[in-house]
């Protein structure tokens, strides 16, 4: 039998899938931050090698097998490949894995989870990306971008009725703290190298109140989503991607989970391109990168392989999928 595993990580986790020739997942591991900007090499070498000993736990891999990577130093993806004793690793981007993930080699990528891009590709080989800065110029539409402005608005929320919102409660709750007092001195005081992690966990709390009815909650999703579709003009003129149905697919933790996000986000976009079509992937991004490896191996990407994918995915007890972007 041989074997696929897909890395891909980012500034809050790295996921690890292993799948075989048929297309059956066989494990699925999680592990840490591989953002090399944020976590030192020994911290991400660690992520990386937690969800993939999880992934790969009582399977003997050989010289056959092929690592797929993605947001991960390329040196550690291949020195843990070497010395799981497996043939090769090649390293890809997100724009790749994204559209992989449905069965797509051109359109557009729209990845927002801890910090966002949208990226671009037409069939002529041009690409481009436009975001992506990091939280001190860009994330627009993020899991950190919605954490600030949920923060903003549960500090916010006695000014006035208008303002009231249940994130004055949901959030100290979520970080662990009894009231905003002792959150508002939590995130100061924890103002270090990692506090775009930090921030972002409010996220899940933002989008809880949001699905409860809490109308600050749902415009605090509108507005980040809006922000970040706002990129999407600018991402189709640079590659030219005016022709009808052209695929617009979610990727990240918030785009992938939060409903009511993508909602707002496919508003936005069908006013400012309706050529996109919104496409929901059915696998998370790793399975792009492990749909990647076996297209490499010479597997047919077709609707039953993605469906044996699928299948064999959702019964595993997985985390990878939820939303969580700390």
């Amino acid at each position: 039998m041989t074997y696929v595993v897909g890395l891909d990580g980012g500034g809050s986790k790295c996921a690890a899938m292993l799948v075989d020739e048929s297309g059956t997942v066989q494990g699925m591991g999680l592990g840490g931050s591989t953002h090399i900007l944020y976590s030192c090499q020994e911290a991400v070498m660690e992520s990386i090698q937690t969800a993939f000993s999880q992934a790969c736990a009582g399977i003997s891999l050989t010289s056959n097998d092929l690592m797929i990577s993605c947001g991960i130093p390329q040196e550690l993806a291949c020195a843990l490949a070497q010395q799981a004793g497996m043939g090769s690793c090649e390293s890809k981007g997100e724009y790749e894995l994204g559209m992989a993930s449905v069965m797509k080699s051109h359109g557009i990528l729209v990845l927002a989870g801890t910090g966002s891009v949208i990226c671009g590709g037409n069939t002529e080989g041009e690409y481009t990306s436009i975001g992506g800065q990091g939280p001190l110029f860009a994330d627009e539409g993020s899991g950190f971008h919605i954490g600030q402005l949920g923060l903003r608005a549960a500090f916010r929320s006695h000014y006035n009725a208008k303002r009231r919102t249940i994130l004055a409660q949901a959030l100290p709750a979520l970080y662990g703290v009894s009231d905003l007092r002792e959150l508002f001195t939590l995130l100061y005081r924890e103002n270090t190298k990692g506090v775009r992690r930090l921030i972002a966990r409010a996220a899940a709390g933002v989008n809880a109140a949001a699905e409860d009815g809490d109308q600050v909650a749902i415009d605090v999703l509108r507005r980040a989503a809006c922000e970040l579709a706002l990129l999407l003009p600018d991402v189709i003129a640079k590659v030219n991607l005016y022709q009808a149905d052209v695929p617009m697919v979610a990727s990240g933790s918030v785009a992938l989970n939060s409903a009511i996000y993508w909602r707002e986000f496919c508003a936005a976009a069908a006013r400012l391109a309706p050529n996109l079509t919104p496409l929901q992937p059915r696998l998370p991004p790793v399975g792009g990168a492990a749909l990647i490896g076996l297209q490499k191996l010479g597997v047919a990407w077709t609707a039953e392989l993605l469906d044996t994918m699928v299948q064999s995915y959702n019964q595993l007890d997985s985390t990878v999928s939820s939303f969580q972007v700390t």
